[in-house]
């Protein structure tokens, strides 16, 4: 072969080397950028998926919070509502104890109380109480104790002990709104070192009583304390400062 076809065969060959690398690094440089191209729109896809995590993770706290408060406003309302129930039901049921209260019967004293003949009089004498049904319904009354007796000071809780003839078991009796009950009782002679003291203010001579007694309507049971001290000074008797109570 001439040299001068022998050396373009070799250029020829050459220049397709050339051409075939020159492909080849236009394939790697375009496989290079589709990979960047993908790993970048993978690092925007992510980015974008962070961003819309967060941003529904943001609405869901908004929601959430708004949910909360609302919960809130209404468990406030609901405890004002029941709170205002239980004001209604108190002012309910106190109406209706003040019904009863104002309808109940109430046994009281009448503010008198008798001896025949004076105490001080050194004979026996009949002590008399009296008691009043003030309320506006009938009371059934189940005892009436009454005693008069001499103390240098009321006690709180005094003694009763049964008159002369009076019956262990007490009668019951059936008192009606504005009716006087009037419960006389033998009391012995006073010796005369005990007139002295009353008369000095040394020693009280004291009539005094307690009623028990039931609400005909109701069945509920109430006590009265009644109490009255004797004035020589005038000879009466006067309303003590104390067991002058009623429930």
């Amino acid at each position: 072969m001439p040299q001068g076809d022998a050396d373009d065969v070799e250029d020829s060959s050459i220049s397709g080397s050339l051409h075939a690398l020159r492909r080849q690094l236009v394939a790697v440089q375009q496989q290079f950028e589709t990979h960047e191209h993908r790993k970048a729109r993978r690092e925007w896809v992510t980015i974008a998926g962070i961003f819309i995590t967060a941003a529904f993770a943001l609405g869901q706290g908004i929601v959430f919070c708004l949910q909360l408060a609302e919960m809130k406003s209404a468990a406030v309302q609901t405890n004002k509502a029941i709170e205002m129930s239980n004001r209604i039901a108190s002012a309910a049921v106190r109406a209706n104890e003040l019904a009863e209260e104002a309808n109940r019967p109430w046994i009281g004293a009448t503010g008198r109380a008798d001896a025949s003949p004076p105490p001080t009089d050194g004979k026996p004498f009949e002590a008399t109480l009296y008691i009043i049904n003030a309320g506006k319904s009938p009371a059934y009354v189940t005892a009436f104790k009454a005693s008069a007796r001499t103390f240098a000071s009321f006690p709180d809780d005094p003694p009763y002990a049964l008159s002369p003839g009076e019956p262990a078991t007490p009668s019951h009796s059936i008192v009606e709104p504005g009716q006087v009950i009037v419960a006389p009782f033998a009391v012995g002679a006073m010796d005369e070192p005990t007139i002295t003291a009353i008369k000095a203010g040394i020693v009280g001579h004291y009539i005094y009583g307690e009623v028990t007694y039931e609400d005909i309507a109701t069945k509920q049971a109430h006590v009265t304390h009644i109490c009255y001290i004797y004035r020589p000074d005038f000879g009466i008797y006067a309303n003590c400062t104390k067991y002058n109570d009623a429930n």
